[in-house]
């Protein structure tokens, strides 16, 4: 008879729930104007009550960022920090990423960044010796909760309105200009560092959507139910389950350390670390932990509500669970799966500096200023309340967002790391009919996702899954 062991730990790939068609009904009496669908402004011209302006962004690193140029010598992969004319060289494409994601996550957009032709092909799972396909693609299954990237104006989400969108349908395609523009990115000195022999990173493959219980979420009007452990062959059915977003809980025990330390911690935490020089990514250069990145942020002709979901996110305070205190961090570049890529993002003196449409307009008619010349300085905070978005700490893609943000205080007896291939193997077994298997001597069913991040009793319990205990009576009957 086969024996089971118990393996606890906290998953390093969770997910966020995505749904409008929730958050407007959740959210209605504060935020209606952010999760409806369409109202794309014209950019010809500024409308009236809304606001044109900028504010200084400080990015602090708390574990290395590992951004840059890649290249490929002798069939292996390198990166490093790029440099133009010897000097350090950070894209604020990185920056505008990162705004623009995390915009997405508070507005419950549509996804942005979706690759469309491959997730409409319809995946497949193992049911006994055969393979069966899913009934529905992962495309299928965000297109019924509309968040599919958007291909017309009408179409366009909160974050679409925002940063702009080009529609990939050759006919009926749309494009729209963003109203941010970031500036030139500076680094702290003494930023780069760099090891005599490149450092080889465990292997990092992208999230697998096959691996559909990590992203997907049951559907539900209140989002208040954990998984019901449903048949294997419902998953990706738009009926039952609907798309998240992959995101990484924050280590917290790689907080404030150095490349090496991080990599070594994961190595001895019992995930799956087979090496493949074809799949592991060698660092000649990153930037340390402790360092800093500054730029400017220039928005034009938004609604305070639009200001206001831009700047809450960047309160790190605000991304700490409401019984927790801290703060919680945001994550860029390679290797967020590692522990890699934590940084905290403040408003630099806590001012934003604004012009309102109307006081332009009047500047304009009496010849007394322009557009760019005269602000108004507002403090974050300010800004924040006169928007009224209420607490958006009860919203269960806020709770989600901030459990992943401020992570896990991870130990050697509850790591933070991914579900490995003989725990993944167990989890997918099944009874005659395809139900998830029934484990009665350990009480534990099969067919588990991750932790429900959003809901309260269960965003700090611990996953657990079950391994097949190998004895000398197994191997010899093998």
């Amino acid at each position: 008879m086969k024996q089971y062991r118990e393996n606890t730990f906290f998953s390093a790939v969770n997910r966020i729930p995505r749904y409008p068609e929730h958050a407007s009904d959740k959210d209605k009496d504060h935020n209606a104007e952010i999760y409806t669908s369409g109202n794309t402004p014209h950019l010809d011209h500024l409308h009236v009550g809304r606001m044109s302006g900028y504010f200084d962004l400080e990015l602090q690193a708390h574990t290395p960022l590992i951004i840059g140029e890649q290249t490929e010598k002798e069939k292996k992969r390198f990166i490093k920090v790029q440099k133009i004319e010897g000097k350090p060289f950070i894209s604020p494409s990185i920056i505008k990423g990162l705004l623009s994601s995390t915009y997405e996550r508070v507005t419950s957009s549509r996804f942005r960044i979706f690759d469309t032709p491959t997730h409409s092909t319809p995946l497949e799972y193992r049911a006994g010796k055969s393979r069966k396909r899913y009934t529905h693609t992962p495309y299928q299954v965000a297109e019924s909760a509309q968040v599919q990237p958007a291909q017309s104006h009408n179409e366009a989400s909160a974050a679409e309105r925002l940063f702009g969108f080009v529609g990939k349908e050759e006919d009926t395609g749309a494009a729209l200009r963003g109203r941010l523009k970031i500036g030139p990115v500076s680094i702290s000195q003494d930023a780069i560092a760099n090891n005599h022999k490149p450092i080889a990173l465990p292997p990092l493959l992208s999230p697998k959507p096959s691996s559909g219980r990590r992203f997907l979420f049951e559907r539900s009007k209140s989002l208040d139910t954990e998984d019901s452990h449903l048949k294997r062959e419902l998953l990706f059915n738009p009926r039952h389950f609907l798309l998240g977003e992959a995101a990484y809980p924050t280590h917290r025990s790689c907080i404030d350390q150095s490349l090496e330390a991080i990599i070594k911690k994961h190595c001895n935490s019992g995930g799956d670390l087979t090496s493949n020089e074809s799949v592991e990514l060698h660092v000649e250069s990153w930037i340390k932990e402790q360092s800093t990145l500054k730029c400017r942020i220039h928005f034009e002709d938004i609604s305070l509500k639009e200001l206001a979901f831009l700047l809450w996110p960047l309160v790190p305070e605000n991304l700490s669970p409401n019984d927790k205190g801290g703060f919680g961090f945001l994550k860029i570049g390679i290797g967020k799966p590692l522990g890699l890529g934590l940084v905290t993002a403040r408003i630099v003196n806590g001012f934003v500096y604004v012009q309102t449409t109307d006081e332009l307009t009047s500047g304009y008619k009496n010849l007394s200023c322009v557009l760019g010349i005269e602000y108004e300085e507002k403090s974050v905070s300010q800004l924040i309340f006169e928007a009224n978005i209420g607490d958006l700490s009860t919203l269960p893609w806020i709770r989600a967002f901030q459990r992943i943000a401020y992570g896990f205080d991870d130990t050697e007896d509850t790591p933070v790391r991914y579900i490995n291939l003989e725990e993944n193997k167990v989890n997918n077994e099944t009874t005659d009919d395809g139900s998830p298997k029934y484990f009665a001597d350990s009480k534990w069913r099969a067919g588990r996702a991750p932790r429900s991040l959003w809901l309260e009793d269960a965003s700090t319990a611990t996953d657990v899954f079950l391994t097949e205990v190998k004895t000398e009576n197994a191997n010899d009957n093998s």
